[in-house]
C-alpha cells in the first residue's frame, strides 16, 4: 500500500516537472500565433486603412441598395396584395349578394314546394274520389249491360220466333198461290161450284195468318 502511494507520488512529480519544462515553449507558440493573427487583421498603412474604409462604404452602399430594392419589392407586393384583397373583397361581397338572393329563392321554392305538397294531397283526395265514382259507374254499367244483354236475348228470341212464323207464312202463301193457280186452270162451271168451298178454305187458312200478325204486333 505504501509502495503504491510512493509510486503515485513519484509519477505525479514527474508529470509536474515535465509540464514545467514544456510550458514555456507552448506559451511562446501561442503568443506567436496570436501576434500573426492580429497583424493579419490590422492594416499596415494609411492606404490600406482608406481601402478598407472604401470597401466598407461600398459594402454599406450595396447593402443599402439591396435594402431599398427589397423595400420597393415589398411595397409593390403590398400594393398588389392590397389590390388582390380589394378584388377578393368585391368577390366576397358579390358572393354574399348571390347568397342572399339564393336564400330568398330557396325560401320561395320552399313555399312553392309546400303549395305543391298541398295540391298533391288535394289531387290525391280528388283522385281517390274520382276512382270511387268511376268504380261505381263501372258497376252500374256492368249491371246495365247485364240487363241489356238479357233484354237483347229476349228480343233475339222474339225475332227468331217471328222469323219462324214468317217462314211458315211464306210457305202457306206459296201453297195458297199454288191452289189459286189450280183453281184458275179449272173450268168455269166447276170453278163456280167450287167457289164457296175455296172461299171457305181461304178464309180458314187466312185466320192463322191474321192471328200470327196479331201475335207479332203484340210482341212488338
Amino acid at each position: 500500500m505504501i509502495e503504491s502511494l510512493m509510486y503515485m507520488g513519484i509519477g505525479f512529480l514527474f508529470a509536474a516537472l515535465t509540464l514545467v519544462a514544456v510550458m514555456p515553449s507552448v506559451h511562446d507558440c501561442a503568443v506567436r500565433l496570436t501576434t500573426s493573427r492580429l497583424r493579419a487583421t490590422l492594416p499596415q498603412s494609411m492606404e490600406e486603412i482608406e481601402a478598407n474604409k472604401d470597401l466598407l462604404r461600398a459594402e454599406f452602399a450595396m447593402s443599402t441598395y439591396r435594402i431599398e430594392k427589397r423595400l420597393e419589392q415589398l411595397k409593390q407586393k403590398g400594393a398588389d396584395q392590397i389590390v388582390e384583397l380589394g378584388k377578393r373583397a368585391d368577390v366576397i361581397n358579390r358572393l354574399k349578394i348571390e347568397r342572399d338572393a339564393l336564400k330568398v329563392e330557396l325560401s320561395e321554392l320552399n313555399a312553392e314546394l309546400e303549395v305543391l305538397k298541398a295540391d298533391k294531397n288535394s289531387l290525391r283526395a280528388e283522385f281517390a274520389m274520382s276512382t270511387c265514382r268511376i268504380e261505381k259507374s263501372l258497376e252500374q254499367l256492368k249491371h246495365k249491360s247485364t240487363d241489356q244483354l238479357v233484354e237483347l236475348d229476349k228480343r233475339a228470341g222474339v225475332i227468331n220466333r217471328l222469323k219462324i212464323e214468317r217462314d211458315a207464312l211464306k210457305v202457306e202463301l206459296i201453297e195458297l198461290n199454288a191452289q189459286l193457280e189450280v183453281l184458275k186452270q179449272r173450268p168455269i162451271a166447276s170453278s163456280g161450284r167450287g167457289t164457296p168451298k175455296a172461299t171457305r178454305a181461304r178464309s180458314s187458312r187466312g185466320r192463322p195468318a191474321a192471328d200470327s200478325n196479331d201475335a207479332k204486333q203484340r210482341a212488338l
